[in-house]
């Protein structure tokens, strides 16, 4: 990474709230991108200095407005607000985003230090500073007077207790931020009070077409994911479907996905319907792309449904293009057609040997309303796709031109289409032949030959830190499965090849017996925590009987849940042995027996540390690692080690050479060494030893690099 310095400068209200908040979202970014430098620029608010105007009849961007002329006025490069300040929609010549660190939502009832709600007086006089506040004073409330309220907190509060008001409601985030936490007098529960979604949060506007805020947006937003529902019956949604739609934040749907779909979606999940029902739109294709836009930029992860395959008559390019216009990040799932299901299915294969090499797609419908040709001429312009013709382009290309197609119709062929080996060529109907002789793959594959092919309308970014990059991942079962899902967050092509097998080892079955003895046991792995419940039944033993479980971090906890049980001591951050101990430390811990259970692998300074503590350490061999032969290996841009033993077995098989020219990413210290002794310098290691940090790490190394190469 380049150390090139990027400045920029934020402006912000001058009050105490907004420039303590703002000063610590500028504290965190500078954490993630350390080469950039945020210059605060206080700005004074005319929303601020009218203290009079009613907050109900404001205008809606009465605290926003003087920023972004500022913004206009090339004062500052990016303009900070609460984001439920900001208008909606906003002006054309802005962009925006909000921010993932958040405050407690809810609203507080503040009263003068001491008072409680039982000492209001009849008639109580309430400082009211919006209608839905408003609202709840009436309800919860008796008889009380509703009177504006204006000024920053501090001077709200100064209000109340000079005798203006009895009782006031503020923001809980706010009170937060200032650390005047001692003047909440009772938090006001959400399903009593319901608060705007953006409160609590920080946005950003800045000028649109802005490269480098554009760019930096691309870790803070949410991704757009286009899924493919099937043609109706759910056992026809594919596992990725599932995986994506359990990780939504927004399910925008339409008619002709399968509403049982929506069961796969997480509770918080907002579902909206924008599909077409008796001929009728729900909701027009610019709110749907403009809704996607929005909620991107909010942060959340947002699905797409629809029928079918997106890509067969879907609309998906219309829908990608809106996504696109903002540089925001999108990914696209394919789906079962219910062309292929309705013909497979029924017995009317569209293909059958000796009676059908192929078939032609084609809607009688214009892209309005109306009938469209379907003649032969214009079926011989569409597209045309080969299967099983990868040897036979040549011929092809002459029977096409023999039949008055142009040599210079676009060809394209996919081998190994969404495999870890995937390759893409284009060329055109003339030379596609030559360019797949020279590539010199023989990977089975489709040509595909037609406007369609033309390489302009490949998919060339999705907007994603990690975009379309292969991430060869070489742990085990638990790192693959969750590098699978966050490799798809990341935008990343995830190779799963592990390198390593674990296996139980049947000599710590009378340490299991004898569990009673122990206060705690130890796991420091995710696998340690498999093998466990797989050598629980040869002990004879369950859960109920396990001591309290200490882990080294938030990767084991994950899996200690998908059985039912949680962690009784765990690190928060720092995450690994040197975390734990650190943690430790704080406790006494002198006398406690432990049973560290861990794998051949295992280094002993835990034990070491934690006999240093004056814990009774007793060690158990639970299970042993062995190396996996993998003999070929895909082309890669990034390959993922998870532990030393995963180093070692893909270096003692492959060597170094194979990592040249390669991005190396470690997941801790201990990693690090291994591929050190190995000569391996150039390295990306994890902040925190955890495989989500991992990708975190990576995404952060390759927006900076985009950063810095504008």
């Amino acid at each position: 990474m380049s150390s090139e310095i990027i400045h920029l400068k934020a402006g912000a209200r001058d009050s105490r709230l907004s420039l303590i908040q703002s000063q610590n979202l500028i504290t965190e970014i500078e954490k993630k991108f350390p080469f950039i430098e945020i210059e605060l620029v206080p700005m004074s608010s005319p929303g601020d200095k009218d203290k009079k105007t009613d907050l109900r009849e404001a205008a809606d961007d009465f605290f926003t407005k003087f920023l972004d002329d500022a913004l206009r006025d090339g004062q500052i490069d990016f303009a900070l607000h609460s984001a439920k300040d900001l208008p909606y929609p906003q002006p054309e010549d802005l962009d925006w985003c909000w921010f993932p660190w958040r405050e407690d939502p809810s609203d507080s009832i503040v009263m003068r230090l001491g008072e409680t709600l039982a000492d209001l007086p009849k008639n109580p006089k309430i400082g009211i500073s919006s209608d839905r506040r408003e609202e709840w004073a009436l309800e919860k409330l008796d008889n009380p007077q509703l009177v504006p309220i204006r000024g920053t907190i501090e001077e709200r509060i100064t209000q109340l207790d000079n005798g203006n008001y009895d009782m006031v409601i503020i923001a809980t985030a706010a009170l937060n931020r200032l650390k005047l936490t001692e003047r909440i007098t009772e938090l006001i529960p959400l399903h009593e009070l319901e608060v705007p979604e953006a409160q609590g949060i920080l946005a950003a506007t800045f000028l649109k077409g802005n490269e480098t805020l554009t760019t930096l947006r691309k870790y803070f937003a949410g991704t757009v994911n286009f899924v493919g529902g099937g043609p109706g019956d759910v056992g026809y949604f594919t596992l990725q479907g599932q995986e994506i739609m359990g990780q939504a934040d927004v399910c925008l749907y339409d008619a002709l996905s399968p509403e049982a779909l929506l069961h796969f979606l997480p509770p918080h999940a907002e579902q909206v319907f924008v599909g077409k029902r008796g001929g009728k739109h729900y909701m027009p294709m610019a709110e749907i792309c403009e809704r996607m836009a929005t909620y991107s930029r909010q942060g959340k992860q947002v699905v797409r449904l629809k029928g079918g395959d997106p890509g067969i008559f879907g609309r998906l390019q219309e829908e990608v293009d809106a996504v696109e216009n903002y540089k925001l990040p999108y990914l696209v799932t394919p789906g079962v057609s219910s062309m292929s299901a309705a013909a497979t299915v029924t017995g009317f294969t569209l293909t059958r040997r000796d009676v059908s090499r192929g078939f032609t797609v084609i809607t009688p419908r214009k892209s309005c309303t109306g009938t469209a040709p379907i003649g032969i001429e214009e079926r011989q312009k569409l597209p045309m796709v080969f299967f099983m013709g990868i040897q036979k382009l040549e011929e092809i290309h002459k029977e096409l031109t023999d039949e008055g197609w142009l040599g210079t119709t676009p060809a394209a062929v996919i081998m190994g289409g969404s495999t870890p080996n995937e390759v893409i060529l284009t060329g055109t109907l003339e030379t596609i032949a030559k360019v797949v002789k020279d590539h010199g793959n023989t990977q089975p594959g489709i040509c595909i030959v037609g406007d369609t092919a033309d390489a302009r309308y490949l998919f060339k970014s999705c907007n994603l830190p990690l975009e379309r990059k292969r991430i060869m991942i070489t742990g085990s079962q638990d790192v693959q499965q969750i590098s699978r899902n966050l490799g798809h967050l990341y935008g990343a092509k995830v190779i799963n090849m592990p390198y390593i097998q674990s296996m139980p080892c049947p000599d710590v079955i009378p340490f299991l017996q004898d569990l009673n003895q122990y206060d705690w046991i130890i796991l420091t792995s995710p696998t340690a925590v498999r093998m466990l419940f797989e050598a629980m039944p040869h002990a004879g033993i369950d859960s109920r009987d396990l001591p309290d479980i200490v882990t080294t971090g938030p990767g084991i906890n994950r899996v200690l849940e998908e059985f039912g049980l949680r962690a009784d001591i765990t690190p928060t951050e720092n995450f690994g042995s040197d975390g734990l101990l650190e943690l430790l430390k704080g406790f006494d811990v002198e006398g406690c027996s432990a049973l560290r259970l861990h794998s051949t692998q295992a280094p002993a300074k835990l034990s070491a540390g934690l006999a240093e503590l004056g814990v009774e350490v007793e060690d158990a061999l639970l299970y042993d690692t062995f190396p996996l032969q993998n003999y070929n290996i895909p082309d890669f841009d990034y390959i993922f080690f998870s532990s030393g033993s995963c180093v070692r077995s893909f270096l003692d098989q492959h060597g170094a050479e194979a990592l040249e020219g390669k991005m190396v990413l470690s997941i801790g210290t201990p990693t690090t060494k291994v591929l050190h002794s190995y000569g391996i310098e150039k390295i990306i290691q994890a902040n925190e030893a955890t495989t989500a940090d991992a990708f975190d790490t990576l995404a952060i190394e390759m927006i900076s690099d985009e950063l810095l190469g504008l």
